[in-house]
């Protein structure tokens, strides 16, 4: 099986993230080639894990120099499926049946992990959701399902014991005090705001913010608004989030929009308890109450509830980190999905190619 990827995100991001553990485990089935972006890091590691990396610059409003070096890339590698992450490299993809007469055959499948518009995604063959509401939205929508599947992120699962620990007093102001962590863009998707004013109601607790955006600084004065900054820090984006999720004794998604929460996968992964807002992605992972806790999106005052119960009651806090753990090893693991993932390529390739 030959398959092309293609994906021309920015340098942070749940899809982006995720592309960039998916395809170094494919390169162990398939004949693989990678179209991205020119961003060095990534394509540094793509290709110390064996990788061919063509590079793209998925710029400009119609994207005429990308539409053609995709062109180009399909002709000379003679891929059975080429399969796109989001909007922009969905939409330059070249169409198989438009340019029948100068492209070889291949299926063109496109990878959603959101509720994206449509518009992009015509000329795809199949769709891929990486969620289950995901799936729903795009048949609720016209595709049928005999063309649509889900396939789930996975996460690395690490052995907990080699993780070194993370001084908490590195971090500024830090004392020996419970940590509520959370992760993401600052953007107002993330409403990181509602958890800032959820901690004028805990007290002797540290939050830490991982991860960068344009609210960084509305955020930063909110904090010393209402008197809470002392006990926030801003960490930015980190390389080795796995010494902050083993810091940490809860970890937080409290957004008002989100598809998934990779951040919740990567929480169970580590053994830290989730507590996370009722949008569609953490609804559809989280049993509440036993794998996590739910609170409706935007309440401060179930927030603190929810933070309350977790970080002072030990026997229920251990009961959400051990059922967290479990429930993501069984479900989001790497062979599992990746498995998933050849599964439906082959499907796809014995069911609709040459239709």
């Amino acid at each position: 099986m030959r398959l092309l990827q293609a994906i021309g995100g920015g340098p942070q991001g749940g899809a982006e993230n995720f592309f960039m553990r998916l395809a170094p485990q494919l390169e162990n089935f398939v004949s693989q080639e990678v179209f991205i972006r020119n961003q060095g890091q990534r394509i540094k590691a793509l290709e110390d894990a064996g990788l061919k990396v063509i590079e793209g610059s998925f710029t400009g409003i119609l994207g005429f120099k990308t539409r053609f070096q995709f062109f180009q890339e399909i002709r000379q590698f003679h891929p059975d499926i080429v399969l796109t992450w989001m909007n922009r490299a969905t939409f330059l993809c070249p169409s198989s049946k438009i340019f029948r007469k100068f492209l070889p055959s291949f299926l063109h499948v496109g990878r959603l992990g959101g509720f994206y518009n449509l518009k992009y995604y015509r000329n795809c063959d199949a769709l891929i959701g990486n969620t289950k509401g995901i799936v729903s939205y795009l048949i609720e929508n016209g595709w049928s399902s005999e063309n649509v599947f889900y396939l789930p992120n996975f996460v690395n699962i690490p052995d907990l014991s080699t993780i070194s620990s993370l001084c908490k007093t590195d971090i500024e102001g830090a004392q020996k005090v419970p940590i509520i962590l959370t992760a993401g863009r600052l953007h107002g998707n993330k409403a990181i705001d509602t958890l800032i004013r959820a901690m004028v109601f805990i007290n002797e607790a540290s939050l830490w913010i991982l991860g960068e955006g344009p609210q960084e600084k509305y955020l930063k004065k909110l904090a010393e608004d209402i008197g809470v900054s002392h006990r926030v820090r801003f960490l930015g984006w980190q390389e080795n989030v796995s010494q902050f999720y083993k810091a940490a004794t809860v970890f937080v998604c409290p957004s008002r929009h989100e598809p998934l929460g990779n951040v919740i996968l990567e929480a169970w992964a580590h053994k830290c308890p989730v507590i996370a807002a009722a949008s569609s992605g953490p609804q559809e992972l989280i049993k509440s109450g036993t794998t996590g806790l739910l609170f409706p999106i935007d309440n401060v005052s179930a927030l603190v509830d929810c933070l309350k119960e977790t970080l002072y009651t030990e026997n229920f806090r251990k009961k959400l980190q051990e059922e967290g753990r479990k429930f993501v090893e069984e479900n989001f693991s790497k062979e599992k999905v990746v498995g998933e993932y050849l599964s439906c390529f082959e499907f796809l390739l014995k069911h609709r190619k040459g239709k």
